[in-house]
């Protein structure tokens, strides 16, 4: 296998059990696609980390390793186990994003998380769809998504206790909801620059004191949105970013990006104040709800794809019933969206529609497609594209 050399290569680590949301996901397609032609590589990756409210591996995240003292380690796992013992069922009823990382649980969370680059990850290449990938301390960068906040009011950056590390909040106040996939992305864009910096002095992979940078440091969400929207790289940076890569405009990537980001956001708005209404197109070569002003998608399985593809094509609907006289259309749809290594036997297709016309499973699968919406459902437009029930009959608002 040759080795494809990135300047940056860059892994988007997104926890089990925080899942790959419509918000995360269209943040991510959209950083592809600014990336092209450039020389950062973005992949993202199911992270294997366990929620922290439960359980973090405290022996494997500092072994050989000299940020704590080792009676200090102990002292600090048996407090932190007789805290998850005292708390564990509590926790397991709160809200998730209520909790809030203690320094050492983060410490122990970034060690983690820069073992996986440096240990796991090559070992995972075929789940990230990356046989060329391997561990290079000064080219592999991980971004963890993190749903949690952390106890001093740190957001987002550069991890100083992990060299290949950046951090990114993935849930945000109900004020910048709306663009959140757009400030993801931001996030994402900036983060190789950020690198790229620290790489040569950590102490100018963020200005500690707020310039109007894209490199600025972030404290807080207001820090985080000022940047995107006012953010351009001030002239020191980009005398560094000049002199790292003198044959590359990456000065010209960040800004064109960031413009392109911004201007995103304008349409959001256009479609908010409804001078212009969402538009939707099914791409079922990738299987996703695609809505190209807003620059959100929404991922969907064969199954799901199938029925939604119907749903769609029928302004009047599907009821329970009516599946039977659908069989064939559902039968065909839900095979021709199966990918190759996953394609169903003909008993398998006809099981599929069997379930969603003698048991309950029509609306189970309708309920996870509407699942899908729910972190995006207060964008603009986005609730006309969900479907809803009536009468018997399963809706697209938007086409009835």
């Amino acid at each position: 296998m040759i080795r494809t050399l990135y300047m940056v290569d860059v892994l988007v680590l997104v926890p089990e059990y925080l899942g790959p949301s419509a918000m995360v996901t269209s943040a991510f397609e959209y950083i592809k696609t600014l990336s092209k032609g450039s020389p950062f590589n973005f992949t993202l990756v199911q992270y294997p980390e366990d929620d922290p409210r439960f359980d973090i591996d405290y022996q494997r995240a500092f072994q050989g390793d000299a940020v704590l003292p080792f009676q200090q380690l102990v002292n600090g796992i048996a407090d932190r186990e007789d805290e998850d013992l005292m708390n564990y069922e509590g926790r397991e009823n709160q809200d998730p994003y209520d909790y809030i990382d203690s320094q050492q649980t983060f410490e122990a969370r970034v060690h983690l998380a820069q073992r996986f680059l440096e240990e796991d990850a090559a070992e995972e290449w075929y789940e990230m769809n990356r046989p060329d990938y391997s561990f290079d301390a000064r080219r592999t960068l991980g971004i963890l998504l993190n749903p949690y906040s952390h106890e001093q009011g740190w957001v987002s950056g550069p991890v100083q206790e992990a060299a290949n590390l950046a951090l990114l909040p993935v849930h945000l106040s109900p004020e910048n909801q709306a663009y959140t996939h757009l400030l993801l992305a931001a996030e994402m864009l900036v983060a190789p620059l950020r690198f790229l910096l620290g790489r040569r002095d950590q102490k100018t992979c963020s200005h500690e004191m707020d310039c109007g940078c894209i490199n600025d440091q972030v404290h807080s969400e207001e820090d985080l949105s000022s940047r995107f929207e006012y953010g351009t790289l001030c002239p020191s940076c980009t005398e560094e970013v000049q002199q790292l890569t003198p044959n590359l405009d990456i000065e010209h990537y960040f800004e064109t990006g960031m413009r392109i980001l911004r201007e995103k956001q304008a349409d959001i708005a256009k479609v908010s104040s409804a001078r212009t209404p969402l538009y939707m197109e099914l791409q079922t070569q990738i299987r996703c709800l695609s809505f190209p002003q807003i620059a959100v998608r929404i991922p969907l399985s064969a199954k799901e794809c199938a029925l939604y593809q119907y749903i769609l094509e029928h302004p009047d609907g599907l009821t329970k019933d009516a599946v039977s006289s659908a069989r064939t259309a559902l039968s065909e749809s839900f095979e021709r969206l199966s990918h190759a290594d996953e394609a169903p036997s003909k008993s398998e297709v006809h099981d599929v529609i069997d379930a969603w016309h003698y048991s309950n499973d029509l609306r189970i699968t309708v309920g996870k497609i509407n699942a899908k919406f729910r972190k995006v459902e207060h964008l603009p437009g986005m609730k006309n594209w969900m479907i809803t029930r009536v009468g018997d009959s399963f809706r697209i608002q938007a086409k009835s």
